[in-house]
Formats: C-alpha cells, structure tokens, sequence
C-alpha cells in the first residue's frame, strides 16, 4: 500500500495537478498536496459527498479546493473501489486553452490569407481572359477587325480549355473575316 501511494504521489500532470486517492468507504488514503486530509472523511475537505463524487464516476467538474478553483476528474476503481480524483488549477487549465486559442487564431488567419490569395490567382486566370475575348467580341462586333491586334487572344488558344476553344474561334473569325475583305476588295477593283 505504501508503494502504491508514494507512487500516486509522484504523479504530477502540469505544474499543479495532483491525484487523490479514496477509500471506498470515503476515506481520504492519499493526498500530496494537502497531508492533513490524510485518513480523514472526503466530506471534510469542503468538496462536496462522497456519493456526489462517486456520481461523477468518469465525469470532470470544478470545485475549490483551498480556496483555489480547480477542475476535477473522478475515476472509480472496479475492482478495488478506490476513487481517485485528479485536481488541476482551473487558471492553468485556463492558460493553456488560451495559448491554444492563440494558435487556433492565427491558423485561422494564415488559412483565410491563403485562402483569399488562391481565389485572387485562380479568379485572375479565368476572369483577364474573359474580359480580354469580351474586349476581342465587342470590337468584332462592330466590324473592327483591322484595329484590333489579336496577339493576345492568340496567347489564350494555348490552353487546352474552353476559354482556348473561344479564343481560336475567335481568331479564326478574325483571320477568315479579313480574308473575305480582302478579296471583296479585289473583287471590287476588278469589277470597276
């Protein structure tokens, strides 16, 4: 038994956790913070019953224990009945949802960055070729194919997507449109 408590004394989880063992008839067995519960009712320590705590088997609560407001998880042994309660100051617990907090914050910053860049580059690779092919269209549809330099729609045609699909039939239009002009111009000299 002793080696059982020394060893449940050791334990430590953060900088103030601690566990407490009881009894199964709610004496307190081990408690290295607190050396003065030893043996003593758990109802003594100002925490609450014996049976609200084994109620709370598997549960985690908070309660003040010394004046410090702490979390507390119960855990009841089934074989032996021994209750053991971990205790940790709620302020540490606290810090670090906090410090987690911070984290999850400035993932949530780093994510929407990235997040608002990516749609810029992929709303910029389909929304400049669009407008250019409407610029291409509107002046097309107004006859004004010499003017316009289709240098750039022709830059477009090397995507093998729909807006390179547009684009050469854009240029085709072009190029067969300028043809027919030219040859309606001949036409014309030659019929005078």
């Amino acid at each position: 038994l002793d080696n059982i408590m020394e060893k449940l004394s050791k334990i430590n989880y953060g900088k103030s956790g601690y566990i407490i063992a009881v009894s199964p008839k709610g004496t307190i067995i081990n408690s290295p913070k607190n050396s003065k519960w030893l043996l003593k009712p758990y109802e003594s320590i100002g925490i609450g019953s014996f049976k609200d705590l084994q109620k709370n088997d598997g549960n985690t609560f908070e309660g003040l224990i010394k004046e410090v407001e702490s979390v507390l998880t119960v855990y009841t042994s089934s074989t032996s009945g021994w209750t053991y309660v971990a205790a940790i100051d709620k302020s540490e617990v606290l810090g670090s949802s906090k410090s987690l907090s911070g984290l999850l914050v400035l993932m949530l910053l780093g994510t929407s960055i990235a997040t608002i860049i990516f749609v810029t580059i992929i709303a910029n690779y389909i929304t400049r070729p669009i407008l250019t092919l409407t610029h291409a269209i509107k002046r097309m549809s107004k006859f004004d194919f010499d003017t316009y330099e289709h240098k750039e729609i022709i830059g477009f045609t090397k995507s093998g997507d729909e807006i390179g699909e547009i684009s050469q039939t854009l240029v085709n239009m072009q190029n067969n449109f300028l043809e027919l002009k030219s040859s309606l111009k001949t036409n014309s000299f030659t019929y005078n």
